[in-house]
């Protein structure tokens, strides 16, 4: 939009209201009114960019540069609050079972030239990485906290989990890809009532893994029948189908378990059973077995960062990750499936009883 100032009039006050005039359509306003034109202009960027659209596609639609484009969206998302203090303003009801997972993306850490030099080559690549925590709630799909870290080490996930605690989350379960560190710390923060849940689809694909590192094609016949027998124990649906398939699995084991793998796989297994089947043990909390629901909405926030690319600044992503959140956590679901099916036309700020009508997330402070 191109506008030029056309005069101006006194007041009586002896203030002067300063007019513009639109080289567009001819459409004249007061500097106030300009003020509203920008402050609405700027909240379409965010939105639209929320909503996958390029720097390049902003600054051709809106008629501005990049530049501009970039420092309106950062500036926008330095102000917005952080998951705590949005708990507080929104104060929403969790289920309490906590799907996690971690994530890495690229932002550009500007280290100095002495710290380079001492660093490996793959030290160097790792500069620029970073890992993003993210939480969802299973019960309503909401998005209580996530944060960004250098790593996925205990240290972090602990004050990602110390964090979480500030929003006031009623942690009753953690489902998570397998990493130990996550149900330790949350045990650690919340307490040792907290159920742990191991993703067992991961837990299938390590061993499948192992097997095709380990073992030639023509001997995986035994330990694919070995993890098919594993499979069915640690994705019953009931304790009494679990118990038949243990029982299986103990009267085939002299004959499935003889190779180094085989015997790796059975060791592993017999180490996290307990984290695999807590979904069986514990029935009435309805925790999922795999961590599908964390990373179905990571996939959804990486078809936005593939237009990005790269964040100049860890700062920078932090900021517009929360941003992304909050986003998210104010707009409908609309392919839900199965049981989930009936979140469809509602955010999961309204699924946890959030009411949201007369709320806009940009506002929020």
């Amino acid at each position: 939009m191109r506008t030029r100032r056309n005069g101006s009039r006194k007041l009586s006050s002896g203030k002067r209201i300063r007019r513009f005039l639109c080289l567009d359509c001819s459409h004249s306003w007061t500097f106030a009114t300009a003020k509203n034109i920008f402050a609405n202009t700027e909240r379409q960027i965010i939105r639209d960019s929320m909503e996958r659209a390029s720097v390049r596609i902003l600054a051709r639609r809106f008629k501005k540069s990049k530049t501009t484009i970039m420092r309106v969206i950062r500036a926008a998302c330095e102000k917005l609050p952080n998951s705590v203090r949005a708990a507080q303003l929104l104060q929403p009801k969790w289920s309490g079972v906590l799907v996690v997972d971690g994530k890495w993306i690229r932002a550009y850490d500007r280290a100095s030239k002495r710290i380079v030099k001492k660093l490996s080559e793959q030290e160097r690549k790792r500069l620029h990485w970073f890992v993003w925590i993210l939480g969802v709630d299973n019960g309503t799909g909401d998005l209580p906290h996530n944060s960004i870290a250098e790593e996925e080490t205990k240290i972090d996930i602990m004050m990602y989990f110390q964090d979480l605690k500030k929003t006031n989350y009623p942690l009753v379960a953690v489902v998570s890809d397998g990493i130990p560190w996550y149900g330790q710390a949350a045990r650690k923060v919340f307490g040792k009532h907290v159920i742990i849940q191991h993703c067992t689809r991961h837990f299938l694909e390590r061993c499948r893994a192992k097997m095709r590192e380990n073992e030639p094609d023509k001997q995986q016949s035994r330990t694919m029948m070995l993890i098919f027998f594993i499979k069915h124990v640690i994705e019953a649906d009931t304790l009494s189908e679990a118990e038949l398939w243990v029982k299986r699995l103990k009267q085939n084991k002299h004959a499935l378990v003889k190779s180094k793998t085989q015997k790796w796989i059975l060791k592993r297994f017999k180490q996290e059973a307990k984290y695999l089947t807590a979904h069986i043990l514990h029935a009435e909390l309805q925790l999922p077995h795999t961590n599908n629901l964390v990373e179905n909405m990571i996939g959804q926030a990486e078809k936005r960062l593939t237009t990005i690319g790269r964040f100049n600044h860890w700062a920078n992503a932090k900021d517009y990750l929360n941003a992304w959140t909050l986003w998210r956590r104010f707009t409908p679901f609309t392919d839900c499936k199965g049981q989930r099916r009936s979140l469809n036309g509602k955010s999961p700020l309204q699924s946890a009883m959030v009411d949201t009508r007369n709320i806009d997330w940009l506002t929020l402070k």
